[in-house]
């Protein structure tokens, strides 16, 4: 399952690695969410073979990948160790990197979610997530030894799933964009899977960063339910703190305006959306 958003250059590419790693191109779905910016031609136009497209209202990434989950349930009749690959339309798969997520996933029955070493050209930015003591996402650019890893959360850019493990759970729709999977990854490990990052595989991803008013926003959401009450104050300080210093010293001050709109959990403006 592919989730796309008006990005038409980027998804061709990203249906061909996925296809050149292993998956018939039958058996993939493109969730679209482009409304009137992107036409249905168009969109089958970049699809690779018998690949099929559901289009929906945007009402964000979770909302995306839990449209596609109803559909693959309507359709397919799938087993509870049956896999779901999910990814956005701005990755690009390296040749094997299914087979060697479906191997990991393989080795351990305990894992609901494994997804590869993300990077940005020669730099890894993402080996999987850490929370900290204070409930603070922050990805981890050292990529450990081993086949693989356990982690406290994958970024969504890619990930594959057991059935068992998503289908039950589905994705928190309220964060709209980011923050969404790392809760996800949370109720997953808080429902006795595992999450792993797999060592030995790479994929591409080009990432602009978090908007300032949904890194705002969003964190207030996780942290109310994933930080003790005790820890909310300090653990929002540290957190706003940065991103209030990065913003002020990149003289950003309509971001910081964002920023602190989405901490005080205002609706978005134009420019946060």
């Amino acid at each position: 399952m592919v989730v796309h958003h008006r990005s038409l250059d980027t998804l061709g590419t990203t249906l061909r690695s996925i296809v050149a790693s292993g998956i018939e191109p039958g058996r993939l779905l493109v969730v679209d969410n482009s409304g009137d910016a992107v036409s249905t031609d168009e969109l089958r136009a970049a699809l690779p073979g018998a690949a099929r497209v559901v289009r929906t209202a945007n009402y964000g990434y979770g909302a995306a990948v839990n449209r596609g989950l109803d559909m693959l349930s309507t359709d397919l009749d799938l087993a509870a160790d049956d896999r779901v690959l999910v990814a956005t339309h701005e990755v690009v798969l390296r040749k094997g990197t299914v087979r060697e997520l479906t191997d990991v996933l393989d080795d351990d029955d305990r894992l609901g979610a494994v997804g590869p070493v993300l990077v940005s050209g020669d730099d890894v930015w993402s080996a999987g997530g850490r929370l900290g003591n204070w409930g603070i996402p922050s990805h981890a650019q050292r990529v450990p030894e081993g086949r693989a890893a356990t982690v406290d959360w994958l970024d969504g850019a890619l990930c594959l799933y057991r059935w068992e493990a998503i289908s039950r759970l589905r994705f928190d729709e309220k964060y709209f964009l980011y923050f969404e999977e790392v809760d996800f990854h949370q109720r997953l490990r808080a429902s006795g899977w595992a999450v792993a990052v797999a060592c030995r595989t790479t994929t591409t991803q080009a990432t602009g960063g978090m908007p300032p008013y949904y890194a705002g926003r969003n964190f207030r959401m996780f942290q109310r339910r994933w930080v003790p009450r005790g820890r909310r104050p300090v653990a929002l300080a540290r957190y706003a703190g940065v991103r209030l210093l990065v913003l002020l010293l990149r003289r950003d001050l309509a971001g910081l305006r964002s920023f602190v709109r989405g901490l005080r959990g205002l609706p978005p403006q134009g420019a946060d959306s």
